[in-house]
């Protein structure tokens, strides 16, 4: 099926899901470095958290939220099919958190072992998957059950507006601080 529909927000939250997808990817270096018992850049680590911790909340999720919100409001009675992705993204910041403290404190003492390997999966699985699913299953959904209408407003809101979701200075912010963290992981 062919959908001639666009969406400058959708195309921006796949950019986001990419490069999101290639800060876990030095993640998941650091995880195999820690397992095959090699030095691991507890900074690199420090900042994985800093990013995950502020870019997904400030900048990423409310944009999907309004979309979301956008949908709920379409089609009211297809909460049940999409689940809920704002407590979705609750979820990610308190399993965000939780990982971060847990594995910082031990950065702190310089004890980061292979005991911090299952906490940092469970990060790396869970928000890929977030991703994945969102990809696969929120994005698509969207763009087959909302009207180009829709679209437009939520475009609209989010890129011109004098106080809109996405903020150019924001948004730079954290892609100098991705590419700080995808530049070291790949030294």
């Amino acid at each position: 099926m062919r959908i001639d529909k666009s969406s400058d927000a959708l195309m921006l939250l796949g950019i986001e899901h990419k490069h999101m997808g290639q800060v876990l990817d030095v993640l998941e270096r650091q995880i195999d470095l820690t397992e095959n018992s090699k030095e691991t850049d507890y900074k690199l680590i420090k900042l994985i958290f800093d990013y995950f911790l502020t870019f997904p909340d400030t900048c990423h999720h409310p944009k999907e939220d309004l979309i979301f919100a956008r949908i709920i409001a379409h089609k009211p009675d297809e909460l049940g099919i999409l689940g809920d992705l704002i407590d979705e993204h609750k979820e990610l910041s308190q399993i965000t958190h939780k990982a971060r403290d847990e594995v910082c404190s031990q950065c702190a003492t310089s004890l980061v072992k292979s005991n911090t390997v299952p906490i940092l999966k469970e990060f790396l699985e869970t928000y890929r998957h977030h991703i994945e699913t969102e990809n696969k299953t929120f994005f698509p959904y969207v763009l087959e059950n909302l009207p180009q209408e829709e679209f437009d407003m939520i475009d609209f809101a989010l890129f011109d507006r004098e106080d809109p979701v996405y903020d150019d200075d924001t948004e730079e912010q954290f892609a100098r601080l991705r590419d700080e963290i995808v530049a070291i992981g790949n030294e």
